[in-house]
């Protein structure tokens, strides 16, 4: 895996969805910052040795964008001062808390703490039973904004409400033209069944969309860019409206939507429908 340039200014490890390695970030400057510190120390010494490799600084920063293993179990490795939202920082003091034996982690999964998508994961990340993790401690919090600044670039780092995790935070780089997303654009995946909700993700989009930027960086794809953002909010809103003209039939809204929007129809427009229609059953249930 090599490290990609974006633009003039942003670098980044492409994700590895065999490991469930989400993307690296970095923003290059004098005083540069890494985003997201991969899910092992393995993950996080690729992305060091590929700075190297193409003559990039060591981070003076790292910003985690939330609490999720495969985006903080890398940092105990990286020797840089650690950032994150105040969420994030007790999440990871909860973390640390923890053992990650094969038998802690059923014991997790059946209580609900833990979920059977990132057992799986995390046991082809760290195959030995026997596993420690280490589990760095922020050494600075924030509860709304972070600024920062590479020398070349200015960044921020922003909360936002997203389904995904409510510690989650953005990076933007308005003037490279790129926003580090974390997972804030995926599902619910710690919900009964993973969702997505409308009150959410409606206004988490159109808030993307006020940046001036081109590329958004969701941590297990590719870059995707302001289109991609525009399409996935109007397939939202139209399938939102879909089922609560027709009803949950899956089948039959992915054949209205792909008839009357061909436009619409995004990598994401799937993922919309079942988040939807999921957390539609699910409230009904409640």
């Amino acid at each position: 895996m090599k490290l990609q340039r974006l633009t003039d200014n942003i670098w980044y490890l492409p994700p590895d969805k065999s490991k469930d390695r989400p993307i690296l970030g970095y923003i290059d400057g004098k005083y540069p910052l890494m985003v997201d510190a991969g899910n092992s120390e393995a993950h996080a010494n690729m992305f060091i040795k590929q700075l190297k490799s193409n003559n990039l600084k060591y981070p003076e920063r790292l910003i985690i964008t939330h609490w999720h293993w495969d985006h903080v179990f890398g940092a105990c490795k990286v020797n840089t001062e650690t950032i994150t939202t105040a969420k994030t920082g007790k999440k990871l003091q909860y973390l640390s808390g923890l053992q990650w034996s094969n038998n802690d982690i059923d014991n997790r999964v059946k209580s609900g703490e833990e979920i059977e998508f990132c057992k799986e994961y995390i046991l082809r990340e760290f195959p030995d039973n026997n596993r420690v993790i280490d589990i760095k401690h922020a050494d600075r919090t924030f509860d709304n904004v972070f600024r920062g600044n590479t020398d070349k670039i200015e960044y921020s780092a922003e909360t936002i409400c997203c389904d995904h995790s409510d510690d989650s935070c953005i990076v933007i780089a308005e003037k490279e033209g790129v926003v580090f997303l974390g997972d804030s654009l995926y599902m619910n995946l710690h919900s009964p069944k993973w969702i997505y909700t409308e009150n959410k993700l409606i206004p988490y989009l159109k808030r993307l969309l006020e940046y001036d930027v081109q590329y958004y960086i969701a941590s297990h794809q590719p870059p995707l860019l302001k289109r991609d953002i525009e399409c996935m909010l109007a397939t939202t809103l139209c399938v939102s409206e879909l089922i609560n003209s027709i009803g949950h039939n899956r089948q039959l809204i992915t054949d209205k939507l792909n008839s009357k929007h061909k436009d619409y129809s995004t990598i994401f427009a799937q993922d919309i429908i079942d988040g939807l229609i999921n957390n539609h059953h699910l409230a009904v249930n409640d």
